[in-house]
């Protein structure tokens, strides 16, 4: 079932022994649903197959891709705008880490 307007469920790039992979409040980093994004139907590695802004659809980048994009000082916006991790470009398309939860 697809993400509407939401994160994903579980963070796939942090968390220590103990937190709970579930919940993303036990990671240290906020949960805070990035403006107009839906998200697709899980793939096989957790990610959503898809990313929705603004009417577009996006394809999520394999997850090798996600987590260089999440811990370099330079990530990507959905439209291919270089933007910080935790950022949205001018025109305010989110980063993919935001986009997707993570950040």
């Amino acid at each position: 079932m697809a993400n509407e307007y939401k994160n994903p469920r579980t963070c796939i790039l942090y968390g220590e022994p103990g937190e709970d992979p579930e919940d993303c409040a036990t990671h240290g980093h906020e949960v805070d649903d990035a403006p107009n994004v839906k998200t697709g139907p899980d793939r096989d590695d957790g990610l959503p197959a898809w990313v929705e802004w603004n009417g577009e659809r996006f394809e999520t980048p394999g997850f090798e891709e996600v987590a260089r994009l999440c811990h370099d000082s330079v990530s990507e916006s959905l439209d291919g705008e270089d933007i910080e991790p935790d950022g949205v470009t001018f025109n305010g398309c989110p980063s993919w880490p935001l986009a997707l939860g993570i950040i």
